[in-house]
């Protein structure tokens, strides 16, 4: 096997093991694990409106995370809001350093600036409740004393779709309950999930199989 045949070999074998890691996986009892970031989406996106917590849903910035990291659902405690990924300071479109921004893009198909209850793909039907409107985020960012301003994230509303903002804390904002790990494969017992590779990726593969045995019967003659 030559070198650039090996190389588009083993380039293939990446690309196979790549789709296989980055999805989304509905665990049943309102869990939806991204095995991408290993933690857990609640598949309700306002549980505080449906579990009577707020008449909307909506709530400050202090209120929205005690919220979370009071509630108990699935049998799990721990809760939290969804954070950022890292410390960079990211204002604006297509910021890729939050896990709602990784959902919004990677996961659910976003575009800035579109409508996600428009343009989406198909794990959006994984959840409910999803609201055309700003997410809190754990995460403040202090700019003075006595005043921070919270991290939120637009999934949908007008022109700022998928676009991370800096909110006063005061604002009424709606809250998105998520947990470390893949905590629904605990609570059932279910063994890591094998996600379907596109057939692309197989097609691809296959085509580099006949063409090395090509190669090899040739070598052969």
């Amino acid at each position: 096997m030559n070198y650039q045949i090996k190389s588009l070999f083993i380039a293939a074998l990446s690309l196979i093991a790549c789709t296989t890691e980055a999805a989304l996986i509905d665990r049943g009892n309102g869990l939806i694990y991204d095995n991408d970031l290993n933690m857990t989406w609640m598949k309700d996106a306002n549980f505080a409106k449906t579990s009577n917590a707020d008449s909307d849903g909506r709530l400050n910035w202090a209120a929205a995370n005690i919220w979370a990291e009071q509630l108990t659902f699935a049998g799990f405690s721990d809760w939290r809001l969804p954070r950022l990924t890292d410390s960079n300071v990211c204002v604006g479109a297509n910021c890729s350093n939050s896990e709602l921004s990784h959902l919004f893009y990677g996961e659910l198909g976003g575009h800035a600036e579109a409508d996600l209850a428009v343009q989406h793909n198909g794990n959006y039907a994984l959840f409910n409740s999803l609201q055309s409107s700003v997410y809190w985020q754990k995460d403040q960012m202090a700019i003075a004393p006595g005043l921070a301003l919270g991290w939120g994230y637009v999934i949908s509303g007008g022109i700022i779709n998928g676009y991370q903002n800096l909110y006063n804390e005061s604002s009424e904002l709606y809250a998105w309950a998520v947990h470390d790990g893949d905590i629904g494969a605990v609570a059932s017992d279910i063994p890591p999930a094998s996600v379907p590779v596109p057939a692309a990726a197989w097609l691809f593969v296959s085509g580099l199989l006949v063409v090395l045995g090509a190669r090899s019967n040739k070598r052969g003659l």
